[in-house]
């Protein structure tokens, strides 16, 4: 390769992101620093190690920078000048449509926007499961290569068919489980082979559908894995509700008021039937009375829909009717100065969903904060000697099945904002069946 990343320095009075172009160094100037204390900034690490906000922004747009120019460069192994870098960096997605993208080359770029996000998508923490894929595609490739068989990674995407797909199933397959009483993961390969080529074909760098049922292949160990997904009995749930918090230990300070605001977590996800992120960012702003139901509803727009251009017509509302709920909510109401409804630490800042890097911060804090949540859940599922890994998603698991066994696929669709073809296929208008059997006393809510 004749393009290596080196370091961040000075070149006179501009920081810069230094290379090595053939040996030769060269130079892109940083931009979209914050008010940056060159003080703090440790040249060793690479990092400005000033415990601040403005400090975790810059380190973020340093990291993300890298990430581009670095994908750029594995996508573009010919690129030989500064320019045609920069113009590859900036142009990547039209460069790999006019060269006749491979298979590697898109899931690379993918990868990278996925990290950064670009003027349209704001960053995703879904890009792991494509690097998981593209390390299985690389071992798949250096297997291929011993056989004398084609590189489907190295395949020009417009190329790739069912046959490929298949095949490379069967090599999942083959394979020995990386640890005992584990799976090679087929499912999720399989799956996410299947999405990112359904991406290629949006961006019209392929014409084929991909119709292979991959599930009828799928090995017995990892069906029986499935079937075992944590999600917690009604009695465990309520087990949890009461759970002595005491035997719970947690480190740091002001353990006692976390234990309780982490469990209190749990229990609005359940019983609002929201996903994990959605739950940390319900806000009282989004919170509106419904004179026909007379009674409050949160409307907001889930995260999984946070890239769709009519965000409107995806406005989830969730009905406040059981009163776990109320108290939850009543308990910590004016405890968050961002205005949310729950008090964690990053919620002292009102986030700026709709700028991208206001969105990247955020995602860091949140998935810092459900580690945090799922580190205390895998001391109660200790406690409560479950025969399960219990996490956060547990508890999104658990409300959907209770409201599902209580009140069919199309209320529970409606009111975890899933879709129904996940739960039932006769899903017709279930927002109206919903509030008109609640004005009608035809169900009650379920805690």
């Amino acid at each position: 390769m004749s393009v290596k990343i080196s370091k961040f320095c000075f070149k006179g009075k501009d920081f810069c992101l230094c290379f090595r172009i053939n040996e030769n160094r060269s130079y892109v100037k940083v931009k979209e620093l914050e008010d940056p204390d060159f003080n703090t900034w440790d040249q060793k690490k690479q990092m400005f190690v000033e415990a601040s906000q403005k400090a975790i922004h810059n380190n973020n747009v340093l990291n993300m920078m890298r990430t581009k120019y670095q994908s750029t460069i594995d996508a573009f192994p010919d690129i030989t000048t500064k320019e045609q870098l920069i113009e590859y960096c900036n142009n990547a997605e039209k460069i790999l449509a006019s060269k006749g993208t491979t298979l590697g080359d898109f899931l690379r770029e993918t990868i990278n926007l996925m990290k950064v996000g670009d003027g349209h998508n704001m960053p995703s923490r879904n890009f792991q499961v494509y690097i998981t894929l593209l390390h299985s595609l690389e071992d798949y490739s250096k297997w291929g290569k011993s056989q004398n068989k084609t590189s489907t990674i190295d395949k020009k995407i417009s190329d790739i068919n069912n046959r490929d797909y298949e095949d490379y199933g069967t090599w999942i397959n083959s394979q020995t489980p990386p640890d005992r009483g584990n799976t090679n993961n087929y499912i999720g390969k399989m799956k996410h082979f299947h999405a990112i080529m359904e991406r290629a074909r949006k961006k019209h760098l392929t014409d084929k559908e991909l119709i292979y049922k991959y599930s009828d292949a799928t090995p017995l160990n990892e069906l029986n894995k499935n079937s075992k997904r944590g999600t917690l009995t009604e009695e465990e749930f309520n087990d949890f509700i009461a759970l002595d918090m005491s035997k719970i230990y947690l480190g740091g300070g002001n353990t006692q008021y976390y234990k309780e605001l982490y469990r209190d977590f749990c229990i609005l996800m359940t019983v609002l039937n929201v996903r994990p992120v959605d739950c940390i960012k319900l806000h009282w702003g989004d919170v509106t009375y419904d004179d026909e139901l007379k009674c409050y509803a949160i409307r907001f727009l889930p995260e999984k829909k946070k890239n769709v251009r009519n965000k409107s017509h995806h406005i989830q509302p969730v009905y406040i009717q059981s009163e776990l709920a109320i108290n939850i909510i009543g308990k910590y109401k004016g405890k968050s100065k961002g205005g949310y409804m729950l008090p964690f630490a990053m919620n002292e800042h009102k986030w700026n969903m709709e700028d991208a890097k206001e969105f990247k911060r955020f995602d860091n804090r949140k998935g810092k904060t459900l580690e945090s949540i799922n580190l205390f859940l895998k001391k109660v599922q200790k406690e409560m000697k479950l025969g399960f890994n219990l996490t956060t998603y547990s508890f999104r698991h658990t409300g959907i099945n209770i409201t599902i066994n209580k009140y069919g696929p199309a209320h529970t669709a409606m009111m975890a904002g899933t879709s129904i073809a996940m739960l039932d296929n006769t899903y017709i208008h279930a927002e109206i069946a919903l509030k008109n059997d609640i004005i009608s006393n035809r169900i009650k809510p379920v805690y």
